[in-house]
């Protein structure tokens, strides 16, 4: 099968056969376009994971918000390479509505959701993220904590820095190294705000504002 059809590409992706619907993914990245949103979201929901690893990567290559909340399901899946591929998608998505998405992953059953979330979010920087991840900080799971660790510190706020003290006591070493990294990283940027503040102060005083 070698065709270059869009709309033929998005029919065969109902096809009874695996390898057919695998083949049609890989050539429909040649002619992606808007049109091949739903068949893509249906793709990413297939009981084959290579099929679902293919859909996900190119429902991030097509860049379609509507294709968010796919990718982030994805990345649940019970196959590795597809939650990897899915964790990459978010990693470098900057769509707003992601951290909502994100969010509400937060606190998942499943602790690769849980840390892949978290991880999501640690660029992003989002204000309304700090309790959540503050509440991670007690995970059972030692990477999920160690993610929340990252991500508080990327937040440099200054509700971040008494909790990220208290992980310092972390019983697991990964935890505890991370939490002196993202504490030196928030008290770093604290510090900066407190001292500009401090100096437009004295700036006023001395102009007699």
């Amino acid at each position: 099968m070698t065709t270059s059809d869009p709309h033929e590409l998005q029919r065969l992706l109902t096809s009874a056969d695996v390898a057919t619907r695998q083949l049609a993914l890989t050539e429909l990245a040649d002619v992606l376009d808007e049109s091949a949103l739903e068949p893509l979201l249906l793709a990413a929901k297939d009981s084959d994971a290579t099929v679902r690893e293919l859909a996900v990567d190119l429902l991030d290559e097509l860049g379609d918000e509507r294709g968010l909340l796919a990718i982030v399901e994805a990345l649940g899946d019970d196959v590795e390479r597809v939650r990897l591929v899915a964790a990459g998608a978010v990693r470098d998505s900057r769509a707003p509505e992601l951290v909502e998405l994100l969010l509400e992953r937060v606190g998942d059953d499943r602790p690769e959701v849980r840390a892949a979330s978290i991880a999501g979010l640690r660029e992003r920087r989002a204000p309304q993220a700090e309790i959540p991840l503050i509440a991670r900080l007690s995970d059972p799971v030692a990477e999920v904590r160690a993610e929340a660790v990252l991500a508080l510190g990327h937040l440099r706020s200054a509700g971040s820095i008494a909790p990220l003290s208290a992980a310092l006591l972390d019983p697991e070493p990964t935890v505890r190294r991370r939490a002196i990294g993202a504490l030196d990283y928030a008290r770093t940027e604290n510090v900066r705000l407190e001292l500009g503040s401090r100096l437009a102060y004295t700036d006023m005083l001395v102009r007699g504002d």
